[in-house]
């Protein structure tokens, strides 16, 4: 059975604390963003293209995104072929719509009541920052 990853804290995370902001004048041509895990504004210290404050919130949110994956990817193929149950097994389709949508609609609740940022604003980020389609 799959169980969603611990939460941090962003007191967890130094650069979310504050620690190591001395360091980060001496970086000001990485532009200053917000985690995606804890919405802390960091500056990146070493890698431009860093989209996260710290390891741990980069890991937890690859381990939830591998969660959900795996809850929904299932669903939504069923989702697909049917095209949300007007084709091939119509019960089927649509039943897998209903499941895709609240599960989904589950998970954006969840995001916002732990702060952290929206999908939408998530892979704007990541094409702002130069990412290809992989996840």
């Amino acid at each position: 059975m799959l169980h969603a990853p611990p939460q941090i804290a962003a007191s967890d995370c130094p650069l979310a604390a504050g620690v190591g902001a001395s360091i980060a004048s001496r970086f000001q041509h990485h532009r200053p963003r917000h985690c995606p895990e804890c919405l802390s504004y960091f500056t990146p210290l070493e890698q431009w293209r860093t989209l996260f404050c710290c390891p741990k919130h980069r890991q937890a949110f690859a381990n939830r995104q591998t969660v959900r994956g795996r809850q929904l990817t299932a669903w939504s193929l069923a989702r697909y072929v049917t095209r949300n149950g007007s084709r091939r097994n119509k019960d089927a389709g649509k039943k897998a719509a209903a499941v895709c949508d609240a599960t989904m609609q589950k998970w954006i609740v969840e995001d916002r009541e732990a702060g952290r940022m929206a999908m939408d604003d998530y892979i704007a980020e990541r094409l702002r920052l130069g990412f290809g389609l992989e996840l």
